[in-house]
């Protein structure tokens, strides 16, 4: 990432580069407009999820979502966690909202009977961040995010959010019992979720 410049991106893009400089002052801004972007296009995928039978599963099942996510596309996991890429630019992609902690809260409060909480969203994105360091962790050793340490990111959300949520939360509107199966293929299949009966969440 440090030996990219924007006139390198200016002559890629077969545009002048006083073009590029209009938008961007420096190849910095522009990684944090692209974070956003790719944070956006997440944010599109994120509500969908199985309304498992455990909040921990369901859980679970988000975060390896976001795997899956990164896995499929290597721009994303270098730009958003790999080890060059300066804090400030990861930041960007949070837009300082606490959007994936609102998604995740939502999800959770759609399927199942929540306790209530002093900041259920920051919570929820505090276990997100978790799982995000875990999955900076793998991107730095691997390159990728493996199932050894997807494993270890959904440990630690849902480690995190059983100090706010009771092991069992009852499910609403006596939804169907969905059991976690064994996962074989992988953080980068995507494709349980589109052969299950999925919840969205407006």
């Amino acid at each position: 990432m440090d030996e990219i410049t924007l006139p390198m991106i200016s002559e890629r893009a077969e545009i002048p580069a006083s073009s590029t400089y209009h938008f961007f002052s420096d190849i910095r801004v522009l990684y944090k407009d692209l974070a956003r972007m790719i944070t956006d296009e997440m944010s599109l995928i994120a509500p969908e999820i199985i309304a498992y039978q455990r909040w921990q599963d369901c859980v679970g099942t988000f975060i390896q979502t976001s795997a899956a996510y990164f896995n499929s596309d290597t721009a994303a996991r270098q730009l958003l966690l790999g080890p060059q890429t300066a804090h400030d630019i990861k930041r960007a992609a949070c837009h300082d909202d606490l959007r994936f902690g609102a998604v995740l809260s939502n999800l959770l409060e759609s399927i199942y009977h929540v306790p209530q909480m002093r900041d259920p969203i920051l919570a929820c994105f505090y276990a997100i961040q978790i799982a995000d360091t875990f999955f900076s962790l793998s991107v730095l050793e691997d390159g990728i995010i493996t199932d050894q340490m997807l494993d270890q990111a959904i440990l630690g959300s849902t480690s995190y959010l059983a100090n706010y949520l009771p092991p069992i939360l009852e499910m609403r509107n006596s939804m169907p019992v969905k059991h976690p199966g064994r996962r074989t293929s992988g953080a980068g299949d995507a494709g349980i979720f589109k052969t299950r009966k999925t919840v969205s969440v407006a």
